[in-house]
């Protein structure tokens, strides 16, 4: 195995480390960035199909489909959103942590596949 892949290897396992040991740490709920990044990814979604469908009739079936995407996507992050506890402390502020279905969750994405 050369040094490259090693090094490849070595970096991914430290990323996937912190983002899973960052999703079960108790922090503060930043309210404002996810209403940003929704509308970000609301924005970049927009833009990708204008310019795929550039001259193009876009038909019930594709309509159909992007609806069908944005249903599934929605169902998924509710089932998600069920590994997350919320609360408001005593000031009013949002607060999180994952659960440990949330934990094992991420780390089942970590398993070989072969």
């Amino acid at each position: 195995m050369s040094t490259g892949a090693v090094t490849n290897i070595v970096v991914g396992v430290a990323i996937v480390a912190l983002l899973v040991t960052r999703q079960v740490q108790t922090r503060p709920v930043n309210e404002r960035s996810a209403v940003h990044l929704v509308l970000v990814l609301v924005v970049i979604g927009v833009v990708e199909i204008v310019s795929a469908t550039k001259g193009h009739a876009i038909g019930a079936a594709t309509i159909a489909w992007l609806l069908g995407e944005l249903l599934l996507g929605a169902a998924l992050g509710a089932v998600r959103a069920l590994t997350v506890k919320v609360w408001r402390v005593e000031d009013g502020a949002p607060w999180r942590k994952g659960t440990r279905s949330r934990l094992s969750s991420d780390s089942s994405r970590l398993a070989p596949t072969s």
